[in-house]
């Protein structure tokens, strides 16, 4: 990866992703990233959240206040519950 951003790494990730031949769940896909940023020497904070009413859980990368391959529509209705802050899978 030229630059060496979580920015930049999850966009070539993104780019990866569409030559799998299945479709990642929000689990499998954050851990996967995790990996993937850690290859580079870079981390991300794993957040777990939960949504009421139905109940739905979902989990995503973040680097400070920027979602790393995740839309914030995504994820603006669920409170976080849980947070592994810097996670280096």
């Amino acid at each position: 990866i030229p630059e060496s951003s979580p920015a930049a790494a999850t966009a070539c990730f993104e780019r990866l992703c569409l030559w799998l031949p299945f479709r990642t769940q929000c689990l499998f896909r954050s851990f996967f990233l995790l990996h993937f940023l850690r290859r580079y020497g870079l981390g991300a904070d794993w957040i777990f959240g939960v949504s009421l009413f139905p109940f739905h859980a979902h989990c995503w990368l973040a680097d400070g206040d920027l979602l790393l391959g995740e839309r914030i529509g995504k994820v603006e209705g669920f409170t976080t519950i849980f947070q592994v802050e810097r996670a280096s899978a």
